[in-house]
């Protein structure tokens, strides 16, 4: 039986970590891994594990095999050939953990497929899966900024070549590149959703996470066996490290009206009917 592979687009910030208990708690015959390789569980504490975790991320769990470092370099240099190494490694251990697991299928929710894997997957399977998990844009711009992580770590520069939506960055806040983020992350599922070897594409809000019967129609769709889905628990990294509630403001809003002023039409166009969710209101601040 061929193996049934999904995986998520998403720009991060977005609910994934809610979509993976769902899928642990009532899938089956479904090997779910969140942003793989992780590094949840190290064997040392203290100074120790700060260095056993730097040690990992170089020489082990590497920031290439994540889709990091190298291999977004590689996808900003349009080196195909690096990109097809990582996968191939990537396609070893999935398939070994498919084989432990005694699971057909493979379901991926990372925010690093989008950003360059997607090339190597695309040229070394017969066929797989895409889910757009998509959240409220100005939402998602404040949950990173609270977060307080470097964007180039994850993300390309908007202004290069490898990137549908290429702009001068000049002038920018910190928000505004999370939002050009959100609309890179969405044409690029378009462009991949088009492809030949994509089956199934579907698109999940944030929201959705929330509604069982949503959740079981789309797995349904996915073809992923679930039990009956109920007492969903959102789940919000950002809150559990510390870095508090998300809430708007409207110094966020005036952040998103520049940004969409900047943003070329024929692009707003092509978000089709999720270019709505660019036009905040006041009164939903």
């Amino acid at each position: 039986m061929n193996n049934n592979y999904i995986f998520t687009i998403t720009t991060g910030r977005s609910g994934q970590m809610t979509l993976y208990d769902i899928l642990l708690k009532y899938s089956y015959n479904c090997h779910t891994e969140f942003e793989s390789p992780t590094l949840y569980k190290n064997i040392f504490s203290g100074k120790l594990g700060i260095l056993e975790k730097k040690f990992r991320r170089k020489f082990i769990d590497t920031n290439e095999l994540l889709g990091r470092g190298k291999t977004l370099s590689a996808y900003e240099n349009n080196d195909i050939q690096f990109i097809n190494k990582i996968v191939t490694k990537k396609l070893i251990s999935i398939n070994r953990k498919l084989k432990k697991t005694n699971s057909d299928i493979y379901f991926d929710v990372s925010k690093h497929f989008v950003r360059s894997l997607y090339l190597g997957f695309d040229n070394l399977l017969e066929n797989y899966s895409v889910v757009l998990l998509i959240r409220d844009p100005v939402l998602n711009m404040r949950s990173f900024l609270n977060r307080k992580k470097f964007f180039f770590l994850d993300n390309s520069s908007p202004h290069l070549k490898s990137n549908i939506l290429v702009m001068d960055t000049s002038g920018w806040s910190d928000g505004e590149y999370y939002l050009w983020s959100w609309v890179e992350t969405i044409l690029r599922f378009k462009k991949i959703s088009n492809f030949e070897k994509v089956k199934k594409s579907l698109i999940i809000k944030t929201e959705d996470l929330e509604n069982s019967d949503t959740i079981a129609k789309i797995l349904n769709k996915l073809e992923v066996p679930h039990k009956e889905i109920h007492d969903i628990k959102k789940l919000n990294t950002n809150i559990s490290q510390g870095h508090g509630m998300t809430k708007i403001n409207y110094d966020d809003y005036n952040v998103m009206k520049k940004f969409v002023s900047r943003l070329p039409s024929e692009k707003i166009n092509e978000l089709g009917s999720l270019a709505e969710m660019l036009f905040v209101h006041e009164n939903k601040i």
